[in-house]
This record gives structure tokens, sequence and C-alpha cells, in this order.
């Protein structure tokens, strides 16, 4: 009777568990991209994820290939199982209606020198800039009334 009891314990614990890893949300650096479309003419952040081992200090960010360099980042995110910590610049992207890219390279410091080193820059990432609301639609005319 005893080990029925512990059995069904342990049955339970693991259904337990079991049922929170259904819920667990996925960390952002581990979601897939989505496409993406912002506000024309607002300032916005870049979000991207980096190795949490790198340091990251600051960034480059390049916004249909103009830089904008040693723009302050801030970690959002823990680190993720996969040892990735999503990060947030500073508002540097406003663009106009259209498509766009936005790339970034990453700054830490030298472990011997102390000073600021730029790592490679990372693949652009397509998006588009629209009107926060479009022009209405032509209505309909179903008649003159009296």
């Amino acid at each position: 009777m005893h080990s029925a009891s512990r059995l069904f314990s342990l049955t339970a614990a693991i259904i337990l568990l079991a049922s929170g890893n259904l819920f667990a949300q996925v960390h952002p650096c581990d979601a897939p991209d989505v496409p993406q479309v912002i506000q024309s003419g607002a300032p916005h952040s870049v979000l991207f994820c980096a190795l949490s081992a790198d340091a990251i200090e600051a960034a480059a960010v390049y916004v249909d290939g103009q830089p904008f360099d040693l723009v302050p980042v801030t970690a959002i995110s823990g680190v993720s199982s996969t040892g990735w910590v999503l990060y947030e610049s500073a508002d540097v992207v406003q663009v106009a209606k259209g498509s766009h890219t936005v790339a970034v390279a990453t700054y830490n410091r030298s472990n011997f020198s102390d000073q600021l080193q730029l790592g490679e820059k990372s693949f652009p990432l397509s998006f588009a800039g629209d009107d926060e609301r479009p022009l209405p639609h032509a209505p309909v005319v179903r008649g003159v009334a009296r």
C-alpha cells in the first residue's frame, strides 16, 4: 500500500511538471521572425539577440545601409537556455513609408586593451514603414433618400 501511494505521488509530480512546461513561454531569441510594419516618421528602437558571453556594451545600427554608431543598448530579457539575451537599442530607426532594412553590429571591450571592439554585422532584417492609419477605402453609394 505504501508503494502505491508513492507511485501516485510520483505520477502526480510528473504530471504537474509536464503541464507546467506546456505553458512555458518561448524566449524571444528562440522565437521565429515575423514580418513587421512600423509607423513611418516615428522613432523606433531595434530589438536584437546577442550571446550573453559577449558582454555587449553598445551597437552600430545600419538602417538602409546608413550607420548609427555607438548606440546605447539595454538588455531586456534574461539569458535563454541557448545563451542568448534580448537587447533593445535607443530610438534610432525613423523611416519613410516603404520597404527598409536594418542590421546590427555589437561592441564589447577587449580583455587586453579595455578598448571597445566592433563585431560582425548581422544579416539585414527587412521591414516596412507605413502611415499610422491608411486612407479610408472608397464608400459604396446605394442611392439618394429624402
